[in-house]
């Protein structure tokens, strides 16, 4: 799995309007759906929400504010905190935050890679806008690029897209920037980028998918989608949501195979997908959050969690990991 979560996951928080100056779209009614083909029959639609469960299992205090950026691999969570400019290190198994670095203001996305933990940073005063953490040693280094609206990784590439909309394909081991591309982004509204079968899946809430190939930088055909963002990458398919859909792009064949509705949602804050588990953070009308789990398959309701607001989502072997920016804690919950 690839995931990634929206740079303006917490938009509606003075942190992001201070920042990005805008409103904030995706609370309204989403576009009418696109009228391409569907290249599969839509899923059923989702059955009535069971009650929502009053809490994770798992709550881990971190001493950062702000918690919104998350990645898990190897036992270790890495989570960005936009307020307090820190990047966390949590031991899952202990259950506690062994380490808070600090990289200044404004670090959204946090991804872990070969060698280095990266973080981006949506205000770069006073300090590079891509964080490099050694994990090891903790020692922080970077690259000034400008604001930057996300960062991922795949392979030995690491790609950062910038609030401008340019796409740089950045050298892990040389730190070097490789190709540079450029998209259009509305400054308004939710932006992101899922990298996955040798591209990089870039889109705004109401744009078309942009696909970037990683040797070239070659912005391909638009791929519409009716609406929202790609937030994971699982199994050749480029996931992406908006309030009242689901969808998967196959990125073999750069079209949109999968539908799947949603219902009651009025924001789409992040995703991830394992098979067909997919968990998605959300807001309901009113501000209200709240982590649903969908099965795919069926696009059914198998599951929903009240959080004051979701920020970041993981799915790992036997837990769901899920940032809770309130409450700046780690939440898990069993699959």
């Amino acid at each position: 799995m690839n995931r990634t979560i929206p740079t303006r996951a917490a938009i509606g928080l003075a942190v992001l309007v201070a920042a990005c100056a805008a409103p904030n779209p995706s609370a309204s009614p989403s576009p009418a759906p696109s009228t391409i083909p569907l290249a599969t029959a839509s899923a059923a639609p989702s059955s009535p929400a069971p009650s929502v469960n009053p809490g994770p299992d798992t709550r881990i205090a971190l001493s950062g504010s702000g918690p919104i950026g998350l990645d898990v691999a190897d036992g270790r969570a890495w989570v960005g905190l936009v307020d307090s400019g820190h990047v966390s290190e949590v031991d899952l198994a202990a259950g506690r935050e062994v380490n808070s670095i600090a990289v200044g203001f404004g670090v959204s996305h946090v991804v872990i890679g070969d060698d280095a933990v990266y973080g981006s940073r949506i205000d770069d005063a006073g300090g590079n806008s891509l964080v490099i953490v050694d994990p090891a040693s903790g020692d922080v280094t970077g690259i000034q690029l400008g604001p930057l609206e996300s960062v991922s990784v795949d392979g030995a590439v690491v790609w950062v897209l910038q609030r401008d909309g340019t796409i740089r394909i950045i050298d892990a081991a040389t730190g070097t920037v490789r190709a540079s591309a450029s998209v259009h982004l509305d400054a308004d509204a939710h932006s992101e980028a899922v990298p996955g079968g040798g591209a990089l899946w870039v889109s705004g809430d109401h744009t078309p998918v942009h696909r970037i190939d990683a040797t070239t930088a070659e912005v391909g055909p638009d791929i519409e989608t009716g609406g929202g963002i790609p937030l994971a990458f699982d199994r050749g398919l480029v996931w992406g949501a908006r309030p009242d859909e689901a969808w998967a792009i196959d990125a073999a064949a750069g079209t949109v195979s999968r539908h799947v509705p949603l219902d009651g949602l009025a924001e789409i804050l992040a995703m991830d997908v394992d098979g067909d588990d997919a968990w998605i953070a959300a807001r309901k009308p009113g501000r209200i959050g709240v982590v649903v789990r969908i099965d795919l398959a069926t696009g059914s309701v198998a599951g929903e969690f009240g959080v004051s607001l979701p920020a970041g989502v993981v799915i790992d072997a036997d837990r769901v990991w899920v940032t809770s920016y309130d409450t700046n804690k780690l939440l898990g919950y069993r699959r």
